[in-house]
């Protein structure tokens, strides 16, 4: 991995509380936003990068175990569930459904889900302010 030259660290004496805290916040911001040392990581530990540019790295020598989930992360239709200030309530709501689902106690999967829909729009709209959770 390439060397810092710059480090808040070094302004303050060896050993001191506040050296930890800048070395550690420099390690953990230099290990998530740099594709080097990204690329690095995944290389030593055999695991999927983690941002789309280091996944498309020269660098990377990708595991023949890992080479499917790269190519799904680096797919642009792949997705996740968007942040929002429900937080995991929504998802909360989808998987007592699922559950609700494989354990046969929904008749009817199509109204099943739209209930769903309704329930996490309810959701979404009550923390923005909008109205009531059913």
């Amino acid at each position: 991995m390439p060397q810092r030259t710059t480090s808040p660290a070094r302004s303050t004496p060896p050993g001191s509380r506040r050296n930890a805290c800048w070395s550690a916040s420099e390690s953990t911001k230099f290990l998530t936003t740099d594709d080097r040392a990204m690329v690095a990581l995944s290389n030593g530990l055999r695991n999927v990068p983690t941002t789309e540019s280091s996944a498309k790295s020269p660098d990377l020598k990708p595991d023949p175990k890992f080479e499917t989930f790269v190519k799904i992360f680096s797919n642009p239709h792949t997705t996740t569930t968007p942040v929002t200030a429900a937080g995991s309530a929504c998802q909360e709501l989808f998987n007592g459904f699922v559950d609700k689902w494989q354990a046969g106690r929904v008749d009817d999967l199509q109204a099943g889900l739209d209930d769903i829909d309704k329930q996490i729009d309810a959701q979404l709209a009550n923390v923005e302010g909008g109205q009531d959770v059913p």
